[in-house]
């Protein structure tokens, strides 16, 4: 059995007898992933220890275009009333439809249209937000 093992732009191939029964790489995969996962949970209690802080604004530059279409998504009037039951995707396609309309709402009462940019303080969890929801964004 092979395991590869990556440090950096260097990686080593590890031989490992094989083994009956459990793969150790399962056993490793399954620590791993029970890492990530208090890893993660660690994260949304930094998260709810910082919900209540007082961040200031940051100042964006924003390409004209993509300002447009966010102020766009905040006066689209969705009133359709309540939806049904929703998968997770769905749920989170709809939180980010949402923070995109906060951010044209923060464009539409603030920002000032420079050359093709639009120049706008905005919330650092927006910006938290659409930097998370670029990381979805197929490779170009």
């Amino acid at each position: 059995m092979w395991l590869w093992v990556s440090f950096g732009i260097d990686t080593t191939c590890i031989e490992f007898p094989a083994v009956s029964g459990p793969s150790i790489l399962l056993s490793m995969e399954g620590e791993r992933q029970e890492a990530y996962r208090h890893d993660a949970h660690l994260l949304s209690e930094v998260g709810a220890a910082l919900a209540h802080a007082k961040l200031p604004n940051l100042e964006v530059h924003l390409p004209k275009p993509l300002a447009e279409q966010a102020v766009a998504a905040w006066q689209r009037r969705d009133s359709e009333g309540p939806l049904g039951e929703e998968t997770c995707e769905q749920r989170v396609q709809r939180q980010r439809a949402g923070t995109l309309a906060l951010i044209g709402l923060s464009i539409a009462e603030r920002g000032q249209w420079v050359g093709n940019d639009v120049v706008v303080e905005l919330d650092p969890v927006f910006i938290g937000l659409a930097i998370d929801a670029a990381d979805d964004l197929p490779s170009m």
